[in-house]
């Protein structure tokens, strides 16, 4: 015969494991609010800090499957605890990106200019440099209107506030630029100084 304060004491086990069990999940859900809520940003301006909360919460979601609801609500408030600190990370990342930003409009703004003297002196000289080919300068003339379509859309970019494409685009931008200028006889310093 059983007895019958062991009822009582496996009802009560059962009770506190689906308690537990409801606590994880809303810690897990927690976290995964106050992640999704940041994700945007916080993949173009702090990648790295979010790939360590999403393995956190990945870790919880995956000791919840397991039913390691203790492990599973350890990590899910460590992701969210994570998770608050990801505006100071963005912050931080949109102010590199600016600053990267000021720096290589800067210079792609010169380069195309120099770039623009370099092939309309070009086009109508008579004799080219040592080095320098007609058909680079045709080319370079051909692939300039991309070129400062290409910049005008890194522009565009910054007006929308997306400073990581604007200078991943400007960055291409300045590269081509600076092999075209190398291409006509320049040296991107003197790009730089005009």
């Amino acid at each position: 015969m059983r007895h019958p304060r062991f009822g009582v004491v496996l009802a009560l086990a059962v009770l506190t494991g689906c308690a537990t069990e409801q606590r994880a999940e809303r810690a897990l859900q927690a976290s995964e609010d106050a992640i999704t809520a940041q994700h945007a940003d916080a993949i173009r301006y702090a990648p790295d800090t979010f790939k360590d909360i999403m393995d956190t919460y990945a870790a919880a979601r995956t000791a919840f499957e397991a039913k390691d609801y203790a492990t599973a609500m350890a990590g899910a408030n460590d992701a969210a605890a994570k998770a608050k600190q990801l505006p100071t990370a963005i912050a931080a990342g949109k102010a590199t990106f600016t600053a990267r930003w000021d720096t290589v409009s800067a210079n792609v703004s010169m380069k195309l200019l120099a770039l623009e003297k370099q092939v309309a002196a070009l086009s109508s000289a008579r004799k080219l440099p040592p080095g320098v080919v007609r058909g680079d300068v045709a080319a370079a003339r051909d692939e300039f209107p991309q070129l400062q379509d290409s910049w005008q859309k890194a522009r565009a970019a910054v007006q929308r506030g997306d400073l990581s494409d604007a200078v991943h685009a400007a960055s291409q931008v300045e590269t081509r630029a600076s092999t075209w200028l190398q291409k006509l006889g320049m040296q991107p310093g003197h790009a730089m100084t005009m």
